[in-house]
């Protein structure tokens, strides 16, 4: 490695950790569901049991205090109350049931992330519906009438939290200069 270079990360290491002590107040960071998608658009859930999953990242810089969920989405007037409903689990630990209600389709719910459940890296959120148009036996699990649609740009995730002190060297350059820090 060039001595330039050397010079020149290391300046970075000592811009980002005064960056990092002036910002001494804890500030929530939010982004949309659609940030940590592949492909922009509504996350679409269809037939009895359909689901989707999202990456979520933390950075290991972060010290999170508080964690929500915001869902917005909208589901079928053929579904039956009672019987029908969303699951929101995050990696593999079910946090939430949330009815969904044919007479009222579109919902908005906040839904707490346990930071216990949060680590470093990437955090598996899955939306699961389970729904039904029918109380026979006989239902046709693909029919047109079951589906969800959750809004991935109104639906966000909201961290709050300190960041950690920074002591830098350039082994730790990678939780530095990190994409999971959301900006």
């Amino acid at each position: 490695m060039s001595r330039h270079v050397a010079l020149a990360l290391a300046g970075a290491l000592v811009c980002a950790q005064a960056d990092a002590q002036a910002d001494a107040q804890p500030k929530p960071i939010q982004a949309a569901l659609a940030e940590f998608m592949p492909e922009p658009g509504p996350l679409r859930l269809y037939s009895t049991s359909g689901e989707v999953a999202v990456s979520i990242p933390v950075s290991p810089r972060l010290e999170l205090t508080d964690a929500t969920l915001h869902l917005e989405l909208t589901n079928s007037i053929s579904l039956i109350k009672g019987r029908s409903h969303i699951v929101v689990v995050l990696n593999d630990r079910t946090l939430a049931q949330l009815p969904l209600n044919a007479d009222q389709p579109e919902m908005a719910a906040d839904v707490t992330l346990p930071i216990a459940q949060l680590k470093p890296g990437y955090n598996k959120l899955t939306l699961r519906v389970n729904q039904h148009y029918s109380t026979d036996e006989c239902e046709d699990r693909s029919a047109p009438e079951l589906w969800t649609e959750i809004d991935a740009q109104k639906s966000t995730v909201t961290l709050l939290g300190d960041y950690k002190p920074l002591n830098p060297r350039l082994s730790e350059l990678g939780d530095i200069i990190d994409v999971k820090l959301w900006n």
